[in-house]
């Protein structure tokens, strides 16, 4: 059985389908997607979970293009709209810019340089 932090529970409100309950009141409604980047997608959440398994384990990374040809989408959008919501999603916003050292073969120079 699948519990939300405020203790509501998919038989209490009869879903048949784990990733959306509506209440019998019509005012809750609970979706396990809600504040993600599968918030309001049509897209099936299978295919999310092949385009993210496919982002993370290519070598030199996918393009939306040979994405769009591996999980049969129809529309380049789809592919490059998945692409970018995960990305974006894996970046970590805290982080700080890289900055390196380096000197030139010319004696006395030395440089910065974002990596």
């Amino acid at each position: 059985m699948l519990e939300w932090s405020t203790a509501l529970t998919t038989s209490q409100v009869g879903a048949d389908d784990p990733f959306t309950a509506s209440t019998a009141a019509p005012q809750y409604q609970v979706s396990l997607t809600a504040g993600t980047i599968l918030h309001n997608t049509k897209t099936p959440l299978t295919v999310w979970f092949w385009a993210a398994y496919l982002a993370v384990t290519d070598k030199r990374g996918i393009s939306a293009l040979l994405l769009q040809r591996q999980l049969g989408l129809s529309r380049y959008e789809t592919a490059w709209m998945l692409l970018h919501k995960l990305r974006r999603a894996m970046v970590n916003a805290v982080r700080e810019p890289c900055m390196a050292m380096w000197r030139s073969t010319t004696p006395g120079l030395v440089s910065w340089a974002s990596c």
